[in-house]
């Protein structure tokens, strides 16, 4: 169940970053060339089917790459920031729990706004790993949070919100119901998801 949660990737990111490259050959080969570098390093990391845990710092290296292609394509519409603590970067995590969310961020915060703003932290916390994906999108309203925690709550996943739901069910399924995502959102102000692992 977990491999097949590994693998319900999004392609829709990968079409868009496709389309920055042929859009950014004939405006600017340098830029064309940055993204196709840091799409290969994506892909050679997704592909990986060797990996399923890796640390903090790998995973903070992949999305690195990953929002150097959305500064790209976005440019002064998008602004990121990352602060881990030292400590933290040695933990073991499940691979690829950070870029779900950040494309849910990418996909709602930018509804109605016209700047994006996401911030990545990380610290020891109370003996868990705590991972913060920080935005100041549009925020969720008090409804589409309810489905959205019913949905977290549920042994399966009958609606097209992949992300969250795999990001969550894979952390359970690995280390018990004291782990995963807790969610807290503004309406107009931003959402902020907080991914609670074990220390270890």
């Amino acid at each position: 169940e977990i491999k097949e949660l590994e693998s319900q990737f999004n392609p829709h990111f990968l079409y868009n970053t496709l389309e920055t490259i042929r859009v950014m050959i004939k405006l600017d080969k340098e830029v064309a060339g940055r993204v196709i570098v840091n799409l290969s390093t994506l892909l050679r990391y997704g592909v990986n089917n060797t990996l399923n845990k890796v640390m903090l710092r790998d995973d903070i290296e992949y999305i690195k790459s990953y929002l150097e292609i959305l500064k790209l394509r976005f440019e002064d519409n998008f602004h990121f920031e990352i602060k881990i603590q030292e400590e933290a970067l040695d933990v073991n995590v499940p691979k690829l729990i950070l870029q779900p969310i950040i494309e849910n961020s990418i996909k709602y915060g930018f509804e109605k706004m016209q700047r994006l703003e996401i911030k990545i932290t990380s610290k020891i916390y109370q003996d868990k790993l705590e991972i913060k994906i920080i935005d100041n999108g549009i925020g969720i309203n008090l409804e589409r949070m309810k489905d959205i925690n019913d949905l977290l709550n549920k042994n399966y996943n009958n609606t097209e919100n992949i992300g969250l739901y795999n990001v969550h069910k894979r952390i359970k399924l690995l280390y018990g119901e004291d782990y995963g995502l807790r969610i807290e959102s503004k309406e107009d102000i931003g959402t902020t998801v907080r991914i609670l692992l074990p220390n270890n």
